[in-house]
């Protein structure tokens, strides 16, 4: 990475943590090898019990980029509607489960309806597994990164070559399954929301 991208990345992680007391980060970017500023954060932040998510890149090559690689972190990639893997996604083993990431809609103050339909990228999915993260969250708000990240892996539907493989990850990450396991349904999540 570029040193000034880096101390961003890195002021903006610790800003998370002490500023603003996030339990989740979400992180749709990525670069090459980092600075040690960058990784002492994530470290920082992965001590403090925030469950980091990162997309793993857009290249669709072998390469890793961070912070998705970051042992700390959790690397998405992405898949289309038929659950097949885009090859636009990384493929390493940085990718620890996947998510949808093709044909997303996406608020466009420049496109004359306001809106795109044909967005993609590994961007998109990333935060969709930090939404899992805010409602495992919501139900059980002493889950630590290492929880969630076994959640994840033991509750995906396993795509590709039977177990990990380098371009599903663990699978695709599956919110209804991930809250069974969690003895809670995605109905009882709304009815909860609604009632804050």
């Amino acid at each position: 990475m570029d040193p000034g991208y880096d101390d961003w990345a890195a002021e903006a992680i610790y800003a998370a943590v002490d500023e603003y007391d996030c339990d989740i980060i979400n992180m749709s970017f990525g670069e090459g090898i980092p600075s040690t500023v960058f990784m002492e954060a994530v470290e920082y932040a992965y001590e403090k019990g925030v469950i980091m998510v990162a997309a793993v890149g857009n290249y669709g090559s072998k390469t890793e980029l961070f912070p998705a690689a970051f042992d700390e972190v959790i690397g998405v990639g992405a898949v289309g509607a038929e659950k097949e893997w885009c090859d636009f996604s990384q493929y390493n083993e940085s990718v620890f489960i996947t998510a949808p990431g093709d044909l997303m809609v996406t608020a466009e103050k420049t496109a004359s309806d306001a809106y795109e339909t044909d967005r993609e990228g590994t961007s998109f999915s990333s935060p969709c597994v930090a939404a899992i993260a805010a409602l495992a969250l919501q139900v059980d708000n002493t889950l630590t990164p290492t929880e969630f990240r076994d959640l994840l892996k033991e509750t995906a539907e396993d795509l590709g070559d039977a177990g990990y493989d380098i371009y599903y990850g663990h699978g695709l990450a599956d919110i209804e399954a991930l809250l069974k396991a969690l003895e809670v349904s995605l109905g009882s999540c709304y009815s909860q929301r609604e009632g804050l």
